[in-house]
């Protein structure tokens, strides 16, 4: 969704949420989270006031494997407020070695992912 409505009076606080976001899980055994970037919702106030934005998670943080929600509230002088949100998916990549399906990450088969490949040695 990441739209968010604004509250009355404040007509234009957290209008320009992120989209969701997708990226890859960190490589190396080490890591079970990627790292995920965007740009902060642009905030501003119809009376001019300042505009206070609190966050749950920020750009550049690292995210466990799956779906995570974020938030952004935006919060004006007189306490309008207005939500934005939107998920980051953190997935691990996966690879083809020998008709098999393998996570790239810790070389590990996938169990019961097993592919056909043609003879140039891709997925058909």
């Amino acid at each position: 969704d990441g739209t968010g409505g604004a509250a009355p009076g404040s007509e234009c606080a957290a209008r320009q949420c992120p989209p969701d976001v997708i990226a890859e899980k960190t490589i190396g055994r080490e890591f079970d989270s990627g790292i995920a970037t965007w740009l902060e919702p642009q905030v501003c106030d119809n009376s001019g006031g300042n505009v206070t934005l609190t966050s749950t998670h920020n750009p550049g943080d690292r995210f466990p494997v799956g779906k995570t929600n974020v938030t952004y509230i935006a919060r004006d002088e007189v306490g309008n407020m207005d939500i934005c949100e939107f998920t980051v998916t953190i997935f691990v990549p996966t690879i083809f070695i020998g008709g098999r399906v393998v996570d790239s990450a810790t070389g590990a088969a996938i169990d019961g992912a097993n592919v056909e490949l043609d003879d140039a040695g891709a997925p058909p």
